[in-house]
């Protein structure tokens, strides 16, 4: 067993997280009607022996036979069997179950049959069921970073056309990264160069960074590598954590409430986080996380749509924040607004 595991399990640090956890589990393993009540998760199992009813105590406490909060977990549980009839009751921690907590627990129920997860039960759960939780401990962000991930394996303009969809796959598979270069000062000719740089670098950049290019030559595709390059340093960088954000011009014709309103940046935003980071606005999450803006074709939008989009997106953004924006114009100036994120070369 990985002793990297048994520390990543042990630093689930909070009910609300270890609930989010053992949901996933319990989802993904075919228990229906997961409930939470905590400390208690319910679920139901249908097999051939019907129905049955289940009922998981959760807690990050080690526990072991002189356990201080023994006579707590004891009347919590018998307070949930009298009220309910269970098939079956799980102990849960995060952190080593004693035997000899086991043995007293069982007595104290007249030698009822309880099911232990500690740790080590967890883990062979979470390999079985998750093993995307080794990613990091961050659950609300690992399910953001999954629909980003089975976005990028389908862009919305393949699922349109079903009927092709294999053969645009395979054409996918044999595309070939554009070159990327970035624009320097020649410190000799004193003027401009352009010098080739790698998704690596660029994902380095504090300032904001415009990726031009003409139409169809990979820019979209460049900014969804981007965007899975960020994902990867989560499960690298204990200290900074990534969300990026990809938005293109159907995002944000989508986001208006009528024909004639102007685009919404944040309606765009908030339908992408919504399912992943449930009642959390933007700019909470901007306080948790380093926000990635990946915008795509907004200078398609007329002058008023863009100035609202950057005036907007200013207000989201603080000394972390990052921005990618791809365009098809060289002249930067005809994308209005964009000055006010600043400096952009």
């Amino acid at each position: 067993m990985s002793v990297d595991k048994i520390k990543l399990i042990e630093e689930v640090d909070s009910i609300d997280e270890l609930t989010q956890l053992l949901t996933r589990i319990l989802q993904a393993s075919s228990i229906t009607n997961v409930s939470s009540h905590q400390p208690f998760i319910e679920g139901e199992l249908v097999n051939d022996l019907g129905s049955q009813s289940l009922l998981f105590f959760q807690t990050i406490d080690h526990l072991s036979k002189n356990y201080e909060g023994f006579d707590v977990i004891k009347e919590l549980v018998q307070k949930k069997i009298k009220a309910k009839a269970y098939s079956s009751i799980f102990i849960v921690s995060n952190k080593n179950i004693t035997e000899g907590f086991k043995d007293k627990l069982s007595r104290s129920f007249g030698n009822f049959h309880f099911t232990f997860w500690g740790r080590e039960v967890l883990i062979e759960r979470i390999d079985k069921f998750f093993d995307e939780f080794w990613r990091h401990n961050d659950q609300s962000l690992i399910i953001y970073e999954k629909k980003f991930e089975e976005a990028l394996k389908d862009d919305w303009s393949i699922k349109k056309v079903k009927q092709f969809k294999a053969a645009h796959e395979k054409l996918l598979e044999i595309f070939i990264s554009p070159s990327l270069y970035h624009k320097v000062h020649d410190m000799e000719s004193n003027q401009k160069t352009h010098v080739k740089i790698t998704v690596g670098k660029l994902i380095g950049m504090k300032q904001p960074v415009i990726l031009q290019g003409e139409p169809g030559v990979g820019k979209t595709r460049i900014l969804k590598e981007i965007g899975h390059e960020f994902i990867l340093e989560n499960s690298k960088n204990k200290k900074d954590r990534y969300v990026p954000i990809l938005i293109n011009n159907i995002d944000l014709i989508e986001s208006r409430s009528s024909s004639s309103d102007l685009v919404s940046i944040r309606r765009a935003v908030e339908s992408k986080i919504s399912n992943s980071f449930e009642g959390k606005t933007i700019e909470e999450i901007s306080k948790d996380y380093i926000v990635i803006f990946l915008l795509d074709s907004v200078d398609e939008f007329n002058k008023a749509n863009q100035e609202r989009l950057f005036d907007d997106l200013k207000l989201f953004c603080n000394e972390k924040t990052r921005i990618f924006l791809a365009t098809r114009f060289q002249d930067y100036s005809s994308i209005h607004g964009l000055s006010l994120l600043g400096k952009a070369e």
